[in-house]
């Protein structure tokens, strides 16, 4: 399966790692783009555990970016409440500036913990350009497995939800 490793930068400078798997185009929609997911994987899990995902998008052609958080395989730092918040929205600015992704054509699933990052990521959305005047465009849709509705109790206590969230 071809995929692509990526990394990008979270808000707070911390150095995140994903796979970028490509659709396959015999089944993608002809002149369109295809539905993006972004996935978000479950406490004790890594990128790794969302291959059966990843394996049935691509069949159905749609490209998946898998992501570590920080602290997870091969991302950088140490897992907390508003760090994992912060890796989210990183992950969803990260596709949205790809070429090869139409950024109003991306769908947020999160398993487990990463379901409460998924909605953080959707409700805090940002415009591609970096302007935080342009009006946030949100995500296509929104995919919630198994969700505990918050990060609390998977990472170090002390940390709190992002101001404004």
């Amino acid at each position: 399966m071809p995929f692509e490793d990526v990394f990008f930068t979270a808000a707070d400078g911390v150095r995140l790692h994903g796979w970028f798997v490509p659709g396959d185009v015999k089944v993608q929609e002809e002149g369109r783009r295809p539905l993006t997911l972004l996935f978000f994987h479950g406490n004790a899990e890594n990128i790794g555990d969302g291959l059966d995902i990843v394996v049935r998008a691509r069949e159905a052609g749609y490209p998946v970016l898998v992501v570590d958080y920080r602290g997870y395989g091969e991302s950088a730092g140490s897992p907390t409440e508003t760090g994992l918040y912060s890796d989210g929205r990183a992950a969803l600015e990260y596709l949205r500036s790809r070429p090869d992704v139409d950024e109003g054509r991306i769908a947020v699933w999160g398993r487990s913990i990463g379901a409460a990052i998924a909605v953080d990521a959707a409700l805090d959305a940002t415009p591609k350009t970096g302007d935080p005047a342009a009006p946030a465009k949100p995500p296509a849709g929104v995919i919630l497995e198994s969700g505990s509705g918050t990060c609390r109790g998977s990472a170090p206590t002390g940390s709190t939800r992002p101001p404004g969230s």
